[in-house]
């Protein structure tokens, strides 16, 4: 029985990874390249930052508490991140230089660099909620 639930389990998360691919494919066409290689420069520069690991790692603490509890939401869990990209295009204009980057970075790349970040992290939030069970 066991079994049968895990591989459950397993093919509903692999049918929504495909539904999030779709969708993301779908948001990144309305993007223009600029704004594309724009969101793969944040998203790879946040992840491998390791002054940013720290403020990642209490945002996938607080996911995984909303998880928990089931207050959790996909749009709570980009807006969370949102505060990551913030922090991040910061910490890159420092480190960085602010040529590199337009001086205003548009809602919709923001939040799309969120939802990536949210995809990255999201195997570490589930294992946060089982540790938690």
């Amino acid at each position: 029985m066991r079994k049968a639930e895990q591989i459950l389990n397993d093919l509903e998360g692999r049918i929504s990874y495909l539904e999030r691919q779709a969708s993301l494919q779908s948001r990144v066409a309305s993007l223009t390249s600029d704004q594309e290689n724009l969101v793969n420069e944040l998203e790879l520069y946040i992840v491998n930052d390791s002054k940013l690991y720290d403020m990642a790692q209490a945002i996938i603490n607080n996911q995984a508490r909303h998880m928990f509890r089931g207050r959790w939401t996909e749009a709570g869990s980009i807006k969370g991140f949102v505060h990551l990209v913030n922090a991040g295009i910061k910490s890159y204009r420092r480190e960085v230089g602010a040529f590199l980057f337009p001086s205003r970075i548009p809602k919709a790349v923001k939040e799309e660099v969120a939802r990536n970040l949210y995809t990255y992290y999201e195997d570490a939030i589930n294992e946060e909620v089982e540790g938690m069970a």
